[in-house]
């Protein structure tokens, strides 16, 4: 499949047959579904229905992460449709939560911003909550950096990765594995 890919990170009230739903009332049948594994998201995929297209969309529960989120491959204009049908996290409220005091919903808004970049282009504010999160003065909020750092996939992390390595000691393992996974063959679709 090709064509612009866009997510929207869900709200815990979404619910996945409401997804169902939408996707039926527009005359689109199932294509896919993919069980969760130990390190693989659970996704329901629906395409139209008898068609040869490109335009999808899909339901994913990233359990390693713990967002779930639907994106629609091929066709933005059905993002807003998604949007007023399902309860949603809207990107600008993520990224004031991402920058605000309390720890656990700017942990939280994170997570789900990174899923909404993974393997695409982070952007600009993107890579700097990250950063913040990477220097933070908690170990464990520096290791849910270096596991975000995993999950966004995206080797404009590399030189605060290789930064941190040699500044963090207490993780310095932790950001040299993300270094080299960072310096790997290119993983975006």
């Amino acid at each position: 499949m090709t064509g612009e890919l866009r997510r929207i990170a869900l709200r815990p009230e979404a619910a996945i047959e409401r997804f169902d739903e939408w996707a039926r009332a527009r005359g689109w049948a199932l294509f896919d579904e993919l069980p969760r594994g130990h390190a693989a998201a659970y996704e329901r995929v629906y395409k139209p229905a008898g068609e040869a297209s490109d335009v999808a969309a899909g339901w994913c529960e990233e359990h390693t992460v713990g967002v779930r989120l639907v994106w629609v491959l091929g066709a933005p204009g059905l993002v807003a449709e998604l949007e007023a049908a399902l309860p949603h996290h809207p990107r600008a409220e993520l990224l004031e939560r991402a920058a605000s005091d309390d720890l656990g919903a700017a942990v939280d808004a994170l997570r789900a911003l990174v899923m909404l970049e993974a393997n695409l282009p982070p952007s600009a504010e993107l890579l700097s909550l990250y950063e913040r999160f990477a220097v933070h003065e908690s170990p464990v909020v520096r290791r849910i950096a270096i596991h975000l750092g995993w999950a966004g996939n995206w080797r404009e992390l590399l030189p605060l990765v290789e930064r941190r390595r040699e500044a963090d000691t207490t993780l310095a393992e932790g950001w040299g594995r993300l270094a080299m996974w960072l310096q790997g063959a290119d993983r975006r679709a």
